[in-house]
């Protein structure tokens, strides 16, 4: 990470030529978003506080090791979390996000084997700028809109019920792609950014009845 003026640095698996890459920057501001980290001590119901001012909305938990990167929000059902790789909800792991107003999370006994460093990413709502939530596809099922309140440069959506595909479009996309956080492209999950929010498609990732997902859209303000 560039540690003056904004940007990062990408490695060749990250630059191979007439490939697109499309990327989320969060600058650490006290009132909006943290990063932290924390030791692994081999016991559960780590407290994780960043000295954040505000109440966090959502998370990002990766370790060190092999372990997936996790997500959830302030709705995820239940103390699981969500696997970013698609693997479905991880138990005892990312369990939840600190109710006072210090940016912090709570993490179980998968997220604390002794020798690994896990680190974090909170953020809080920010009028216009950036939310998590989720949404049920009653209604809307095979297509529809999901409203933010605002128009989103970037959206991140999963289900929080199965093991599905962790979707991600950003403004740079053309409608109506989006791609997997596996490196594969799709044109029926998240099909454009609207003026209060975004339309979503028929792809079973983002629109199977039943099913709760959730999501974190972003906008730059630029």
């Amino acid at each position: 990470l560039a540690t003056t003026g904004t940007g990062f640095l990408a490695s060749g698996a990250l630059n191979e030529i007439g490939d697109p890459y499309h990327w989320i920057a969060i600058q650490d501001t006290a009132g909006i978003a943290r990063t932290g980290q924390y030791p692994g001590s081999g016991s559960g119901n780590v407290s994780a506080p960043t000295g954040a001012t505000y109440q966090p909305v959502g998370a990002f938990l990766s370790p060190s090791g092999d372990n997936p990167v996790a997500a959830r929000n302030k709705f995820f059902p239940g103390s699981s979390a969500a696997a970013l790789d698609g693997t479905g909800p991880i138990a005892d792991y990312l369990l939840g996000l600190s109710s006072a107003n210090d940016g912090g999370i709570s993490a179980g006994t998968a997220a604390s084997s002794v020798g690994e460093t896990y680190y974090f990413a909170s953020f809080g709502a920010v009028a216009g700028t950036l939310d998590a939530k989720t949404y049920g596809v009653v209604g809307i099922v095979g297509g529809g809109s999901v409203p933010v309140g605002f128009r989103p440069d970037a959206v991140l959506v999963q289900s929080a019920s199965q093991p599905r595909e962790t979707f991600l479009k950003t403004r740079f996309m053309d409608d109506p792609d989006s791609i997997r956080l596996d490196g594969q492209p799709a044109t029926d999950a998240i099909v454009s950014l609207d003026a209060n929010g975004f339309g979503i498609g028929g792809d079973p990732g983002v629109s199977t009845s039943g099913e709760t997902y959730w999501f974190v859209a972003l906008r730059t303000g630029s």
